[in-house]
C-alpha cells in the first residue's frame, strides 16, 4: 500500500510539472503574439496616420517661431478675426472705476437678471395653475 501512495504522489508531481509546462507554453505564446501585434502596429505607423503631414508640422513651427521672435522684440500679438459679441458692455462711468467695482457691477446686473427670470417663471406658473382649473 505504501508503494501505491508513493507512486501516486510521484505521478501527481509529474503531471503537475507537465500541466505547468503546458500553461507556461501557452502564456509565452500569448505574450509573443501580443508583442508581434503591438510591435507590428508601431512599425507600420505612418506620420499621416496621426493627422499631420510634414508640411503642416513645418508650417506650424514657422508660425510659432515667428510669434516668438515678435514677442522677443516687444511686438504685441493682435487677436485675429472679428471681436467677440459676449464681451460685457459696461457704462463709461463704471469703466473708469477699479476692477473690483466693475466686477461688483456685473454681479449685481446678473443678480437682477436672475431675479427678473424668477419673477417671470413664477408668473407663468401662476398663469398655468389658473388656466388648468377651468
Amino acid at each position: 500500500m505504501d508503494s501505491r501512495i508513493k507512486r501516486a504522489k510521484m505521478i501527481d508531481q509529474f503531471m503537475s510539472i507537465v500541466f505547468y509546462g503546458i500553461a507556461l507554453f501557452f502564456f509565452l505564446l500569448l505574450v509573443g503574439f501580443a508583442g508581434k501585434v503591438i510591435i507590428g502596429g508601431l512599425l507600420g505607423a505612418k506620420p499621416e496616420m496621426f493627422g499631420f503631414t510634414k508640411e503642416q508640422v513645418q508650417d506650424f513651427k514657422t508660425r510659432y517661431n515667428k510669434n516668438q521672435r515678435k514677442l522677443a522684440a516687444g511686438i504685441e500679438n493682435k487677436p485675429k478675426g472679428r471681436p467677440r459679441k459676449n464681451e460685457t458692455k459696461l457704462p463709461p462711468s463704471i469703466q473708469q472705476l477699479n476692477k473690483l467695482t466693475q466686477l461688483q457691477y456685473e454681479l449685481a446686473s446678473k443678480e437682477r437678471h436672475i431675479k427678473r427670470l424668477e419673477m417671470e417663471n413664477e408668473l407663468m406658473r401662476d398663469f398655468l395653475s389658473l388656466t388648468e382649473g377651468k
